[in-house]
């Protein structure tokens, strides 16, 4: 009798939710006489469907109807998907996040745990409440409330639905088999249209992914296992279309991939790449060894890259010793922007070389590129194993010609940034030179060096300058005295087109130190009583100007049989003219660099310093890499120039 009156009092909250009474339909279900059912039999309440959606959902039936009501089937928190189950939408049905809810950052709408045989399909719609996840007034900055979460799944179906606008990925899959992802759309979501955790026969054909947007990598689709024991097996991407996702269509990271038994393997075929910044990149981080822990296949096959707005292809720290990476087919139309297609980034932890690239019959349309290969190297490695013949602009392109033409094969410098003791610095007493000095227009992280004697005021004077919409916030100025002192000079505020100066009196002879921030937009400076000159802080001796246009003076020291340092455009249209001198006579030149161009110079030594006039013509951003056994310190005056007494 007991049983009666709970199972009275559920028909009569389904009477209440839906306005219907449905008690007929659910008597068969609850005894398993029908596998079919539809969701409004446990009642549709336009406030909260949460508990009704989960209860049919847990009834045990084999196909689950979710039908299109007046407004979405709103839902408060993560729907538990089951196994052995299809969920079929009618045409426009919605399964909603209600507003408010959601509020821990791991929340999904829908997730699906060790289940195997699920299947959704239909012309519905999963929508979650992306612009209220980013507003931080509402909710903690997050980006795991996916729309669907799948982990360590088995057979799985998503068929003809339209996910949307999540607070993290439309699908999130991790440790998946069997799975298939056909004709779905996945339109604005915070991080991913798909992450590809781990998975093993994997299909996604026929998909619109596009407008992915809100937090890094903010890929279509992105494949990054986070641990070894995670696999990228038989994954394919077949006739899909990527628009406007704010990064790249595709991204494939394997950094933490060991897959020396079980080799990666993904097919890329048939798709078009829309907009973004890439069309498609790559990532390896891979933190240890000098061999790609990753093995295996990753082709792209008859593909069109269109419309990127930097660069066709970001490969970013690529192992050689890693994965085979195929381009055939390939087509790429990049109209307007003047970054090269194929660009490569070397990071300083890449100890080898960078490549295993293979393009074949590919045609690169790209009119204000001037080469179709950038490479910028910070790493101990170079570009290798990189082949192919390739239409670029209309003509045939060798691709390791082309590598070899522009020295991107060649290995930066082995040496490292000289450690230089201030208190040993002093001006090297060489003759100024008549004419207009460049003006350095420094960012980041920038020491600036002054060689004082004492008593005698000293006064500098800076224009803080703003680039772009970075920021100019107050940078504090003090004196690092020969002595390890602290003497402070005050605030360099932001003020357009103006000169602010400073000034101290020295209490010692010797080199003071005024480190700046490595916050510092841009500043020039504009005036100095002393002698001054730029001390490079980061590794290598790396330090980053912008567009200087006339002559850079550093030292070499005594006994030196050769002369050793690199220079780096920006890239796309930003190329760099350079002339070097040594005592005033030419001993090498270069035109039209675009990254990493490294100087290797023999020279007879002698026992004396000399001064290295480095004479540059710099349309953008430039880098010059002063490696040891050269002193870090450069200055635009020769007469301002340092060595070590």
């Amino acid at each position: 009798m007991m049983k009666l009156n709970v199972l009275a009092l559920f028909m009569a909250g389904c009477i209440l939710c839906s306005g219907a009474d449905y008690s007929k339909e659910l008597a068969p279900v609850k005894s398993g006489k029908i596998n079919t059912a539809r969701a409004e039999w446990w009642g549709y309440n336009s406030v909260d469907c949460t508990k009704n959606l989960q209860k049919a959902l847990n009834s045990g039936v084999k196909k689950l109807i979710i039908s299109k009501q007046d407004g979405p089937w709103l839902v408060k928190k993560t729907l538990i998907l089951p196994s052995d189950i299809e969920i079929v939408f009618e045409d426009g049905a919605e399964i909603k996040a209600a507003p408010g809810c959601f509020k821990r950052n791991v929340n999904s709408l829908l997730k699906a745990r060790g289940r195997k045989n699920l299947i959704l399909r239909g012309k519905g719609i999963i929508t979650m409440r992306k612009t209220d996840y980013q507003n931080p007034k509402l909710y903690k900055p997050g980006e795991h409330r996916h729309t669907l979460g799948l982990f360590s799944c088995e057979n799985v179906k998503i068929e003809g639905l339209t996910l949307q606008k999540s607070g993290g990925d439309g699908i999130y899959v991790n440790k998946v088999k069997n799975i298939l992802i056909d004709k779905v759309i996945l339109d604005d979501h915070h991080r991913q249209g798909i992450s590809v955790i781990s998975a093993k026969n994997l299909l996604i054909k026929d998909c619109i992914i596009k407008n992915t947007k809100g937090t890094a990598p903010e890929c279509g689709i992105d494949f990054e296992p986070n641990r070894p024991n995670e696999k990228l097996v038989n994954c394919r991407v077949v006739n899909c279309r990527f628009e406007d996702n704010a990064n790249s269509a595709i991204n494939i990271t394997y950094s933490n991939v060991v897959s020396k038994t079980v080799p990666i393997d993904i097919l890329v075929e048939n798709c078009l790449f829309k907009g973004g910044k890439y069309g498609v990149s790559f990532l390896q981080m891979q933190k240890k060894g000098k061999e790609s822990t990753a093995k295996g296949n990753i082709r792209y096959k008859n593909c069109r890259i269109d419309s990127p707005a930097f660069s066709a292809m970001h490969i970013d720290t690529i192992r050689s010793t890693g994965p085979q990476i195929v381009f055939k087919n390939l087509v790429v139309s990049q109209p307007k922007s003047p970054t090269a297609p194929l660009y490569f980034y070397l990071r300083k932890r890449l100890n080898e070389n960078s490549g295993n690239f293979k393009f074949i019959n590919c045609k690169f349309t790209a009119p204000f590129a001037k080469y179709i290969i950038d490479c910028c190297n910070y790493s101990s490695g170079a570009l290798d194993k990189i082949t192919g013949t390739v239409d670029f602009n209309g003509k045939q392109v060798k691709l390791s010609d082309f590598i070899k033409t522009h020295e991107f094969d060649k290995k930066p410098p082995a040496e490292k940034m000289r450690k230089v003791n201030a208190s040993k610095l002093k001006t090297a007493g060489f003759k100024a030179v008549p004419g207009r000095k460049c003006n350095f227009m420094l960012r980041g992280a920038s020491d600036i060096l002054l060689y004082a004697k004492k008593q005698q005021k000293i006064t500098i004077g800076f224009e803080y300058m703003r680039l772009g919409r970075y920021k100019t916030p107050p940078l504090k100025l003090t004196l690092t005295a020969p002595d390890n002192s602290k003497i402070p000079l005050g605030n360099l505020e932001y003020k357009s087109k103006q000169t602010q100066q400073f000034s101290f009196i020295p209490k010692q002879d010797g080199a003071y130190i005024l480190q700046m921030s490595r916050y510092i937009n841009c500043l020039i400076v504009k005036e100095c009583s002393a002698p001054w000159a730029v001390f490079c802080r980061k590794k290598k001796g790396l330090y980053q100007l912008l567009a200087p246009n006339g002559n850079i003076y550093f030292t070499l020291p005594p006994n030196a049989d050769e002369l050793c340092f690199g220079i780096s455009g920006s890239g796309g249209r930003s190329t760099v003219d350079a002339i070097v001198k040594v005592e005033n006579k030419i001993v090498a030149s270069a035109k039209k660099v675009v990254r990493s161009k490294y100087f290797y110079i023999d020279l007879e030594p002698v026992n004396k310093s000399r001064l290295v006039t480095l004479s540059v013509q710099a349309n953008g951003g430039f880098y010059i890499m002063l490696p040891g056994p050269l002193l870090p310190i450069f200055s635009n005056s020769p007469e301002n120039v340092f060595i070590e007494k």
